[in-house]
């Protein structure tokens, strides 16, 4: 009974969260339950900021795509040293996007 009691009020503080203006509101996952405790994570979702490497430049807006996290390594030579430099990348289908930062709006 308390579980359900605290994830009413968890819902009732995210809506408190999400109608107030200018506030973009919290959302959390259930995992699951142990007794009187229930166990939430809260969804963060952040904004990406890719580049395109490989693949068709069109893409529409609200498209949805399914990405694959992956790596790449290259040796670049900075301040007169060789040095290893890893990029993060999605490959979507048959584009390849190169990470370039992610940022948590709050």
């Amino acid at each position: 009974m308390k579980r359900f009691l605290c994830a009413g009020g968890l819902l009732l503080l995210s809506g408190w969260c999400v109608a107030r203006p200018g506030l973009r509101g919290v959302a959390f996952v259930y995992k699951h339950g142990d007794g009187d405790m229930a166990y939430i994570q809260p969804m963060l979702v952040p904004q990406i900021g890719v580049q395109l490497k490989r693949g068709p430049r069109e893409i529409s807006k609200g498209a949805y795509l399914v990405c694959k996290p992956g790596t790449e390594h290259f040796k670049v030579i900075s301040e007169g040293q060789e040095t290893e430099v890893t990029n993060m990348t999605l490959t979507c289908d048959d584009r390849v996007f190169v990470v370039k930062g992610i940022v948590f709006e709050q």
